[in-house]
């Protein structure tokens, strides 16, 4: 049976769908209570690992399944380095520690060995890691190859985008016209197999820092939970994607989870935090001992600063945090520094239904905190509000404090002279 035989009610669009749905399934499980489904397919064409990620998410929401998992077979004929990328990409889903470590590295095969040079150092860390473990198995999961592979330091210096940018004379040679649409296609051979059939790649904009024009962070990292001391500025929580890698952010923590792996020697702890515009799951995952000043401090409520890698997890089928470091963190109050204070003559409290959540005591408790010398409330043709406000301001005069709240109403008028129904 083919993969398109047994997704028969799913289109796919992706410019390499014939070659995905010819592909043979080899093995197949399935959990009706659970609705999983888990494949080996084996293909004739390598595929990129986004375009199996894209067909997993797309054909699991078609069918209704809570998790669908291809696992891509080939013939040992068709294992080339000009796929080592899509390797890296794999290994990346399932570990952070791989992020950044293989960029502009030198693969290379003699006999069964496959000798990778790291011009970004981290041989050692990798090796910590098992990374080249993983790497050889994933080769032999792929393409039933054994490989040893080997990790190795290099130094050589990498060409920036910017150096010995300073031409003799400028180009202004003006582009070429865009092709016609029957134009002949660059000949197949000379593109590696894998990519010969894709789709026009597109640059991923480069993730933004929020250094430099970037506002100043809302929050100060005080003590650290779990890593090391966070300095520096912060991102954008709703701009983390799965492409921006190291990324600093911080954020409330809510949806605390604490659970044992497997062997019981490890913990996986996962938390979402939200700046109360986005939301995002960090993950940490390390033998219990070294989670245990974390899990003491960490509780749902707190505000935390987290720098780590963004990746995809497959788990979840969606965008975490891999955590490396969390700090404690203390959130920068908003004041009011206006030399003149105003006076807010227009507020509704949560007594006016479907414009207001705030109850009046807040109000009236921020008003004194900024200096305000008094609030008016004007709620919707109501007054309820009225002794939670009063009650505030008692305590605050108790306090030394000196605030007025000027109580009034948003009331409706009509013109009663006229009947609204006759007859």
């Amino acid at each position: 049976m083919t993969l398109g035989e047994l997704f028969n009610l799913y289109n796919s669009k992706s410019a390499q769908a014939e070659f995905l749905m010819a592909g043979q399934i080899m093995q197949m499980q399935a959990s009706h209570e659970n609705r999983t489904v888990n494949l080996t397919v084996d293909f004739a064409r390598l595929l990129p690992f986004a375009e199996l990620q894209g067909f997993e998410t797309n054909a699991a929401k078609a069918y209704e399944l809570n998790r669908l998992t291809i696992c891509p077979h080939y013939s040992s004929t068709l294992f080339d380095l000009s796929f080592f990328p899509e390797l890296v990409n794999r290994l990346r889903a399932e570990s952070a520690t791989v992020n950044g470590f293989f960029d502009h590295c030198e693969p290379s095969i003699e006999g069964e060995t496959l000798t990778v040079r790291l011009f970004c150092g981290g041989a050692d860390l990798l090796k910590e890691a098992k990374c080249d473990k993983a790497l050889a198995r994933l080769i032999h999961t792929l393409f039933d190859l054994s490989l040893e592979v080997h990790l190795l330091d290099e130094k050589k210096k990498i060409p920036s985008p910017v150096e010995n940018e300073v031409p003799a004379e400028p180009d202004y040679e003006a582009p070429p016209l865009p092709q016609e649409l029957d134009a002949p296609q660059k000949d197949e051979e000379t593109l590696p197999p894998w990519e010969s059939i894709s789709a026009p790649k597109v640059k991923k904009p480069a993730h933004k820092r929020a250094g430099g024009q970037a506002k100043m962070s809302p929050v100060t990292p005080k003590e650290v939970l779990y890593g090391k001391e966070i300095h520096g500025s912060m991102d954008d929580l709703g701009s983390v994607t799965e492409s921006s890698g190291h990324v600093v952010v911080w954020g409330s923590v809510f949806g605390l989870n604490v659970r044992d792996i497997r062997d019981g020697k490890a913990q996986i702890v996962s938390f979402n935090i939200t700046d109360d515009h986005a939301s995002i799951i960090v993950k940490v995952i390390k033998e219990k001992k070294k989670l245990e000043h974390l899990l003491d401090k960490l509780k749902n409520g707190i505000t935390v600063c987290v720098r780590g890698n963004a990746e995809f997890d497959r788990y979840d089928r969606q965008v975490n945090i891999r955590a490396m470091d969390i700090s404690l963190a203390k959130r920068k109050e908003k004041m009011d520094d206006a030399k003149i204070k105003r006076v807010e003559l227009h507020l509704h409290t949560n007594m006016s239904a479907m414009d207001a959540v705030t109850p009046a005591a807040e109000y009236v408790k921020r008003a004194a905190k900024w200096g305000h010398k008094a609030i008016a409330i004007t709620d919707h043709g109501v007054a309820q509000a009225f002794p939670d406000a009063m009650n505030a301001v008692e305590a605050i005069r108790k306090d030394g404090g000196n605030l007025k709240v000027i109580y009034g109403i948003e009331d409706y008028f009509i013109n009663d002279t006229i009947p609204a129904v006759t007859g």
